[in-house]
């Protein structure tokens, strides 16, 4: 375990001095972020411009839904984004070698080693407005629920993780340049509205094969509800699970994978 954490303090000193030799960039990616948030809230204040409630949730109750989904965000482009866009060109040019040949856990290193500095500001600025969300709320939370949040919402970035390498790693028989990443991105879409506008078969993808209604809008639904306990326990299956299944998808593909000096 000391030697991870290590390892990952390197990542990290690496990581943010890279980041300061190509200062525009970094400047440029969080400005990008920036637009992103102000598009996402200027399209739900439209909306509820027409409306009182979406999928059961008031205006005040989407904004701490904005909240989570930015964080969620934030967290996947600091710490996993940039990895996932590269593995593909690693595996389709035959230079998985290198990382395969570490001392270490491929999949750890291969998932953690870029940490985009550039996106870890715009983190604050994400959780700064969650938080600003929740105490802006009319009704005040117990620290139960809170805490309750926060272990689900973690869990919501480790399942959205997850599904993003799942998606990538079929790269080693497809030989493409995103894996099904595209794919990933149009289920993402689903997972950036409250889960209680869809019904039916929707619905079921959503909470149990692809559950990205797990990712932030189950989080946030605790925080209103009187008996969280299924969902507690569903999200702590679908991690388990999830996280078995990527590891043996995992390994299937480096069965499949065909180095430089094959």
């Amino acid at each position: 375990m000391k030697k991870y954490l290590r390892l990952y303090a390197y990542f990290l000193r690496f990581s943010f001095s890279k980041s300061m030799e190509f200062r525009f960039d970094f400047f440029f990616r969080i400005l990008m972020d920036f637009a992103w948030y102000g598009t996402q809230i200027a399209f739900f204040s439209i909306l509820y411009k027409h409306t009182n409630l979406l999928g059961g949730w008031n205006f005040d109750q989407v904004l701490i839904f904005m909240g989570s989904i930015f964080v969620v965000d934030a967290v996947n482009m600091t710490v996993f984004s940039n990895n996932f866009w590269w593995l593909p060109t690693y595996v389709n040019r035959g230079e998985l070698d290198y990382y395969l040949m570490r001392p270490v856990s491929s999949l750890f290193f291969l998932s953690l080693r870029d940490f985009a500095a550039n996106s870890f500001m715009n983190l604050f600025f994400a959780i700064g407005f969650l938080v600003w969300t929740i105490l802006r709320y009319p009704e005040s939370f117990s620290i139960d629920k809170i805490m309750l949040f926060i272990f689900l919402l973690i869990c919501g970035i480790l399942l959205f993780a997850m599904m993003g390498m799942i998606f990538i790693i079929p790269v080693f028989w497809l030989h493409s340049q995103k894996g099904l990443k595209d794919i990933f991105s149009s289920f993402q879409r689903f997972g950036n509205q409250p889960h209680r506008i869809y019904s039916g078969w929707i619905k079921h993808v959503l909470t149990s094969i692809l559950p990205f209604a797990f990712v932030a809008s189950y989080p946030v639904s605790i925080l209103f509800e009187n008996s969280p306990l299924k969902a507690v326990m569903h999200s702590f299956i679908l991690v388990i699970s999830l996280f078995l299944f990527m590891r043996y998808f995992w390994k299937k593909g480096l069965r499949a994978y065909s180095s430089a000096s094959s």
